[in-house]
């Protein structure tokens, strides 16, 4: 069997795991080398993937809400103007040039990366010696000698005192409903202009090339794994890159207005990683490790993961719960229990038995053979 690499951004630097795949046909870009596709079908594989859609999405307003949130401190602009100005620039150059302009602007914002953050290190340093800041009479800043600046770094919002802090009205980030501004708003109200300057810029450049990564991973996704083996399986070339540059503009205008109105990159974070965990992961391991599996019992694991899941709601995108399960807080709707482990757990029990039940069903003829229609290839 051939092996393929997973994604070394799934796993983390420095790691690399090799998985054995089914057989592929004679067409080396047939979809059919997933092997969801060659054990399940297409329905299920659709489904798989818009659900691995729907969590880049998630990411990608996450990291959209970061650079944007990032350039509204450093111009003094709302953070409205500046997630939009962000995303039109990022969308633009990725439909135009793709994975050509994607490749040239990480070598420029990696370049950034690091004169910004290596500039930086140096006054950080010495201003984390120097302690906690206070305002004097006249408002000036000054730094007292008997506390470090660590506990605003190790508990930021908590450490320090916002109280003149035009940007939070007075309040810290976390109190504010801004936790995402932690950092930039570190960086520009106890750090010097200068270094506030380069080490933004810094950290806007390198949220901004995860950003374009995103969108074109998702792009790609969906004109090869979607659009192409499920609505034009004989497109040309030329129409899957209109479609893909299509795709480009639609997930970057998905992102950009979740992220407007979504204010906490947390909760999007938690959610991308919820949809892969308790959706995703499942699928990919039954398909992988279990034989015995089938597209049947693959449907049954992707409701029941998503509905134990949804239904345990999620307080930092104001998304009520239905389900409640051991240890919920009524006071803070908190889900106390560990509902995504149940998640997994129920979907990967769902899978198995459902696929052994209905393959012993159509086996022993208790079900009609004409009504096996879902069958992997």
């Amino acid at each position: 069997m051939p092996l393929s690499p997973c994604s070394k951004e799934e796993l983390g630097e420095g790691q690399e795991v090799w998985c054995s795949l089914a057989p592929c046909d004679e067409d080396a870009t047939s979809p059919c080398c997933s092997p969801l596709e060659h054990r399940y079908g297409r329905l299920v594989t659709a489904l798989v993937y818009a659900a691995s859609l729907c969590g880049d999405l998630f990411w990608t307003a996450a990291i959209l809400n970061a650079l944007g949130t990032s350039l509204s401190v450093v111009m003094g602009i709302p953070v409205e103007t500046s997630i939009l100005v962000s995303a039109g620039v990022t969308t633009l150059y990725t439909m135009v040039g793709q994975m050509i302009s994607v490749a040239y602007t990480d070598v420029a914002q990696l370049l950034l990366m690091t004169v910004g953050l290596v500039g930086s290190l140096r006054p950080i340093h010495r201003q984390q010696r120097a302690g906690r800041k206070h305002h004097t009479e006249q408002g000036a800043l000054v730094w007292s000698d008997r506390e470090r600046l660590d506990p605003a770094l190790d508990r930021p919002g908590f450490g320090n005192d916002w109280s003149n802090s035009s940007l939070t009205s007075g309040l810290d980030p976390v109190s504010a409903n801004q936790s995402s501004m932690v950092l930039p708003l570190m960086l520009k109200e106890f750090t010097p202009d200068a270094v506030s300057i380069m080490g933004l810029g810094a950290v806007s450049a390198a949220v901004m090339s995860s950003m374009d990564s995103a969108v074109l991973g998702s792009s790609s996704m969906f004109t090869h794994n979607l659009y192409k083996p499920s609505l034009r399986p004989k497109a040309s070339d030329r129409e899957l890159l209109w479609v893909q540059r299509l795709s480009i503009f639609v997930i970057g205008a998905a992102a950009t207005a979740m992220s407007i109105y979504i204010r906490t990159v947390w909760g999007l974070f938690v959610l991308a990683a919820d949809i892969v965990y308790v959706i995703v992961l499942p699928q990919l391991t039954c398909a992988l490790f279990v034989p015995s599996t089938n597209a049947y019992g693959a449907l049954t694991a992707f409701l029941a993961g998503a509905i134990l899941r949804i239904g345990a709601g999620e307080t930092t995108l104001n998304l009520p719960a239905f389900i409640r399960y051991p240890l919920y807080d009524e006071g803070t709707g908190e889900q106390k229990f560990p509902f995504r482990l149940v998640a997994f757990a129920a979907a990967m029990l769902c899978h198995v038995v459902v696929s052994v039940m209905m393959a012993t069903c159509f086996k022993r003829g208790w079900l009609p053979a004409a009504w096996n229609r879902l069958r992997g290839r």
